[in-house]
């Protein structure tokens, strides 16, 4: 998920000029880079998203920053929803698991379970979302493919 250059402007122009906490929320592009890194890092090596029900809230924690500051940034910098923004790694881990192990014996709602989703239909929403098919199709066509 590597972004050459990330609409900071975006974040800037989001902020009101009477809002008093507009120099708390204001990010450089150096700092805007730094965030998108850190999210990327804390993902792929903690991999929280598997946990579900996993908050914004906890991710802020987690980066060590605060809740609005990340809320602006993945709304006006990354320009998707938080949901989103966890769902994109969940079926991309998704994606690496049904690619990289024996896919036959799980169920779509077992393999759900093990990408962090706590809902059967949520998951298959948010595969076809990202992939253009539901998991059932995907799994067809791999098994066709192999």
């Amino acid at each position: 998920m590597a972004h050459d250059k990330l609409p900071y402007s975006k974040l800037l122009s989001f902020l009101r000029e009477d809002d008093p906490q507009e120099e708390k929320l204001y990010l450089s592009p150096v700092k805007v880079k730094e965030l998108q890194r850190r999210i990327d890092q804390l993902m792929e090596e903690q991999k929280p998203f598997l946990r579900q029900h996993y908050t914004m809230t906890e991710m802020a924690h987690d980066l060590d920053i605060p809740s609005y500051q990340l809320s602006a940034f993945v709304n006006k910098v990354m320009e998707r929803r938080y949901t989103d923004l966890v769902n994109r790694y969940r079926i991309a881990y998704c994606l690496n698991f049904i690619n990289n192990n024996s896919y036959t014996t799980l169920k779509v709602h077992q393999l759900s379970l093990a990408c962090g989703f706590s809902n059967r239909n949520t998951f298959i929403s948010a595969f076809k979302k990202f992939t253009n098919y539901t998991p059932h199709e995907y799994l067809s066509q791999l098994k066709t493919a192999r």
